[in-house]
C-alpha cells in the first residue's frame, strides 16, 4: 500500500520534470555592474533576469500551451499534479509587460520541491521559440516562460525579467 501512494507522487512529479525540461535550455552568465547580482540570459529563450549572487542560479524553460490560455496552461500543468501542495496561491501578474501567474506552495508541498515557486510568464508575440518536436515532424513554438526558483525570492527574480 505504501509503495502504491510512493509510486502514486512519483508518476506524476517524473512527468511534471520531464515537461519542464523538454524545453529546458541553460543559461550564460554575464559579466555585472552590479556586485550584489548576478545576470543570467539564454538567447535560446530570448530572456535576461538577475538573481542575487547568494542565491542559487534558478531553473528556467519554456513550454508549449497547446493554445491554451495561461489559465489553462497553469491549471492543467501544474495545479492538476499536486507539485504545490493541495491548496497553492496563485496570483495573476504583469511581468515585462506580458500576462504571468505566480503559484506560491502551500505548506504541504511535497517532499524534494524545497518550497520552490513556480512564474509562468506569456511570451511577448513578437518572441518565436521552437519548443518540442510533434511526432508528425512539426515543431511546437513555445507559449509560456516558466521560472522555478524558491518562494522567498521568487518576486525579485521575475521583476528584472526581460525578453529580447
Amino acid at each position: 500500500m505504501v509503495a502504491l501512494k510512493r509510486a502514486t507522487l512519483v508518476i506524476p512529479i517524473v512527468v511534471f520534470l520531464i515537461l519542464i525540461y523538454a524545453c529546458s535550455f541553460q543559461f550564460v552568465l554575464k559579466p555585472d555592474d552590479d556586485t550584489n547580482t548576478k545576470v543570467f540570459t539564454s538567447e535560446e529563450l530570448h530572456v535576461s533576469l538577475r538573481y542575487d549572487k547568494n542565491w542559487r542560479p534558478p531553473s528556467s524553460s519554456c513550454a508549449t500551451g497547446g493554445g491554451k490560455t495561461i489559465d489553462e496552461f497553469v491549471k492543467f500543468y501544474y495545479e492538476s499534479m499536486n507539485l504545490l501542495g493541495t491548496n497553492p496561491k496563485s496570483t495573476s501578474l504583469k511581468i515585462a509587460n506580458q500576462p504571468a501567474i505566480l503559484i506560491i506552495p502551500s505548506d504541504d508541498q511535497p517532499i524534494g520541491s524545497s518550497d520552490e515557486a513556480f512564474l509562468i510568464v506569456k511570451y511577448p508575440p513578437n518572441i518565436a521559440i521552437k519548443g518540442t518536436e510533434h511526432a508528425n515532424g512539426t515543431m511546437a513554438l513555445c507559449d509560456f516562460f516558466t521560472l522555478l526558483a524558491d518562494k522567498n525570492n521568487i518576486m525579485e527574480i521575475a521583476k528584472t525579467i526581460e525578453f529580447k
